[in-house]
C-alpha cells in the first residue's frame, strides 16, 4: 500500500483495511484522519503520519515589545474600528504574558 492508494479509499474501505491488522484497535470508532495515521504507522508511510510540533511560546520580553509597538501604533490611529482591534490585540497579549509568567 502507498499513500495515494490509502488517500483515495473511502472511509468504509479504510476501516476494513484497518480491521485486518491487530495493531489497530477499534477502527470503527476512528475518523478518516485517525485511520490514515494508524495505517501509515502500520505500513510505515511517513507521508500519512502526522508530525507533531510544539508551538514556540514567545518570551515575556518579546510579548512586552509587541505590546509597546501596538500601543504606539494605537496612539497614532484615528480610525475607531482599527483602534478597537489594536486594543483587543494588546489585551490578548497582556493575558498571554500573565499566563506565561504564572507557568514559570
Amino acid at each position: 500500500m502507498d499513500a495515494e492508494t490509502l488517500r483515495g479509499m473511502k472511509i468504509k474501505e479504510l476501516r476494513e483495511e484497518a480491521a485486518k491488522h491487530d495493531k489497530i484497535a477499534n477502527p470503527h470508532g476512528m475518523n478518516r484522519q485517525e485511520l490514515l495515521d494508524a495505517l501509515g504507522k502500520v505500513y510505515d508511510i511517513e507521508e500519512l503520519q502526522r508530525k507533531t510540533r510544539r508551538k514556540k511560546t514567545p518570551s515575556i520580553r518579546e510579548l512586552k515589545r509587541r505590546i509597546k509597538v501596538l500601543q504606539e501604533e494605537r496612539g497614532k490611529i484615528e480610525n475607531p474600528r482599527r483602534a478597537l482591534l489594536l486594543r483587543k490585540r494588546i489585551r490578548r497579549l497582556r493575558r498571554k504574558t500573565r499566563r506565561i509568567a504564572r507557568a514559570l
